[in-house]
């Protein structure tokens, strides 16, 4: 894909994957177990953990901004790749938009802040309130 998209393409369409995944899992978790709010986050906690995508833990959230800060150490995305001079848990970084955006009940957007592939101890994601254009 990276020979037919353009980096930034690929990264792009990563993000969008990764997006409709955590959403539509934030749905199937909500509707499954009866859960929202901190309880449907401490849900999918644990779900990733299991499934081997890494350990993830809240470092802060706000209901009211629609912000918060998400580490995930061991990120499965990071791990995979060689060690590389930029942020590349595209995928993982859409995940957690589309998943904080169910648990918000609105849209919000997430930026990889620190990654384990450029030598960060950990991957850290911002969650931000999305601009509306």
């Amino acid at each position: 894909m990276k020979k037919i998209l353009t980096p930034s393409g690929l990264e792009a369409v990563l993000y969008d994957v990764g997006k409709r995944s955590g959403a539509n899992y934030a749905k199937y978790l909500s509707e499954k177990y009866g859960v929202k709010d901190l309880e449907l986050i401490s849900t999918v906690i644990q779900a990733t953990r299991a499934t081997g995508w890494g350990i993830v833990e809240v470092k802060s959230i706000d209901f009211k901004r629609l912000s918060g800060t998400v580490i995930i150490r061991d990120c499965f995305e990071a791990l995979a790749r060689e060690k590389k001079p930029y942020k590349v848990c595209h995928w993982i970084r859409g995940f957690v938009a589309g998943f904080q955006s169910v648990v918000f009940g609105q849209p919000v957007e997430a930026v990889e802040t620190k990654c384990l592939a450029v030598g960060d101890e950990h991957c850290e994601f911002e969650i931000r309130k999305k601009c509306m254009q």
